[in-house]
């Protein structure tokens, strides 16, 4: 988990470094006190942060010991350790070294918790997802599904009125004091049992921090590149997602057909190349798109330099964790996949013309 800490530390640091203040959305500081009410998206970003805000919408935070007694309607918190007392009218997303929701908290939806030691007092109106080395949900009631992804759970007089899974080599206190509709034990992959939980959130980290400087690079050294992402607009996106489809199916069946006849042999290689480097470029790039154009509908907009950065920096943790929620994620990362490829061939009709 020490790794995870650095990593954490690390884009909060990059975070405070860029310095961005539209409209008041984005607030920062070294010790952060919020007791203001906000009628929009709100983002901060500090090391020690206070918070009895109550902001109507989307409730961002980065920080290193974060504790929050306001109301939003979503909620969405990295840090070290995170103390929670807050009113969340709809979805809750938590993700830190410590995380602990308090007994006065009201958690509206679903709620998506991963760091090392997670404790939750209160009691949770939706369903849950849970991840953590150890996982602490004794006497509460949960009023919909739960999958915890732990290796030490207390269930001690919990109330669960929807399905419950849990791992079957995880350590579990008060199972037979649970209440559930029905209680399943899933299987560990191999590779999964050698990871602790502290080590797959790390690396979750360090895969966002290497996509993040990636991009990011490619922007510096290509301006050019930057300005081709910047111009994108999603008025053809079903005409982009269509191509894109076509192109993930034909394009390797056409490339391997051509390779196997002898007929141009060295374009269909390269055609291939590219093929695979666009599957794997393709989340990244389509994170940065999509991002500018929330931030833009949502009239969140600055002129200051690296604020495109802090736009990439969220938008890459944002499509990260959609991926993460089942069912959807599946299909958003299939989008991003065959929206870009199609992206990639309006790109080429343009350089043609």
């Amino acid at each position: 988990m020490k790794k995870g800490k650095f990593l954490l530390a690390f884009i909060i640091g990059l975070m405070l470094s860029i310095n961005v203040n539209a409209q008041s959305i984005f607030v920062s500081g070294d010790n952060l006190n919020d007791d203001k009410s906000y009628e929009q998206t709100m983002f901060r970003f500090g090391n020690n942060i206070s918070s009895s805000s109550n902001i109507d919408g989307l409730n961002v935070t980065f920080g290193n010991d974060i504790k929050s007694v306001g109301k939003s309607d979503y909620m969405i918190y990295f840090g070290n350790n995170l103390s929670i007392n807050e009113t969340v009218e709809k979805d809750t997303f938590l993700f830190g070294n410590n995380v602990n929701i308090g007994s006065d908290a009201k958690l509206g939806r679903d709620v998506y918790l991963f760091g090392s030691n997670v404790k939750v007092n209160t009691n949770i109106n939706g369903n849950a997802r849970i991840g953590g080395e150890t996982v602490d949900l004794s006497e509460i009631t949960i009023k919909g599904n739960v999958s915890i992804f732990s290796e030490k759970i207390d269930l001690t007089k919990t109330k669960i009125k929807g399905h419950l899974k849990i791992p079957e080599n995880a350590e579990v206190k008060g199972l037979t004091e649970t209440t559930a509709a029905s209680v399943e034990k899933t299987k560990t992959s191999d590779v999964e049992e050698t990871r602790s939980t502290g080590e797959i959130i790390a690396a979750k980290i360090k895969k966002i921090i290497s996509a993040f400087f990636f991009v990011a690079i490619i922007f510096i050294c290509l301006p050019r590149v930057k300005k081709l992402f910047d111009k994108v607009k999603f008025d053809k996106t079903i005409n982009c997602c269509l191509s894109g489809l076509a192109i993930l199916i034909a394009l390797p069946i056409v490339s391997i057909l051509l390779m196997v006849t002898g007929v141009f042999t060295g374009l269909s290689l390269l055609a291939l190349n590219a093929y695979i480097v666009a599957l794997l470029i393709a989340k990244m790039f389509t994170a940065y798109i999509i991002g500018k154009f929330v931030f833009k509908k949502l009239n969140i907009e600055s002129k200051e330099k690296g604020f495109d950065y802090l736009i990439l920096l969220i938008s890459l943790i944002g499509l990260d964790l959609i991926c993460m929620i089942p069912g959807i994620g599946g299909l958003a990362e299939f989008f991003v996949l065959i929206y870009f490829l199609g992206l990639c061939l309006e790109g080429l009709k343009k350089l043609r013309k």
